[in-house]
This record gives structure tokens, C-alpha cells and sequence, in this order.
């Protein structure tokens, strides 16, 4: 099974609508209202959780273990990771990682970004 998380930054007082900016993200595209996420800090966060005895870093970008694989894919305002065979436990880390940098999370298989 697999399942696709997605994180970005609003500017202050800027509202839009989650599934267009979601669209635009996974296009490239820069969106004016977003902020620029410290991705280097991100993915060294991902770095230390999932660098353990039981992840293999494949790349940058890959991670893969017993317990399932990731792949991660950035932008300037992105951050986003498509999991697969992977526990809600492990995903949830990535939630945390996205809070650490105020970027909650958008969940399109339900269209749905958890603020606060």
C-alpha cells in the first residue's frame, strides 16, 4: 500500500485552497503566498530519524528497510513523501518533522490539511 504525504508553508494571513496549491506543488510550480521551507534542515531530519540499523539510505532521496520504503520529492516549498509498506508509526514521523518547521500536513487521498 502505498501513501503520499505533503508539506508547505503558508506566508501570514494567506488562505487558499489546499487542493489547488497541492496541484500546483507536484507540477514545480512556485505559488505566491508560500513560504520557501529550509529543506537541507528537513532532510537532515529525515537523515537522523530514518538512518538507523534498520533504514538503508539508498540516495539522498530513497530509504528502504523491512518495514517498507520512501522516496522524497522537494521543492523550493515542498516537501513531500510517498511511503510504501510502510506503519502509520514511521509516516507519523515525517508529520513530526513537518510540525519542527511549522508545515503541517496536506493528505490528498483524503484532501485534507491538519492545521493546529
Amino acid at each position: 500500500m502505498s501513501y503520499e504525504l505533503n508539506f508547505w508553508k503558508y506566508k501570514d494571513g494567506v488562505y487558499m485552497d489546499h487542493q489547488n496549491v497541492y496541484e500546483a506543488l507536484s507540477n514545480g510550480e512556485r505559488i505566491d503566498g508560500l513560504e520557501d521551507i529550509p529543506i537541507d534542515k528537513i532532510l537532515k531530519c529525515v537523515d537522523e530519524s530514518f538512518t538507523q540499523p534498520r533504514w538503508e539510505k539508498l540516495d539522498a532521496l530513497n530509504y528502504q528497510s523491512e518495514k517498507g520504503t520512501f522516496q522524497i520529492y522537494t521543492t523550493r516549498q515542498l516537501f513531500r513523501v510517498d511511503c510504501y509498506g510502510m506503519s502509520g508509526d514511521d509516516m507519523n514521523l515525517f508529520i513530526d518533522i513537518g510540525e519542527e518547521f511549522t508545515c503541517p500536513l496536506y493528505d490528498p487521498q483524503v484532501k485534507q490539511r491538519f492545521e493546529g
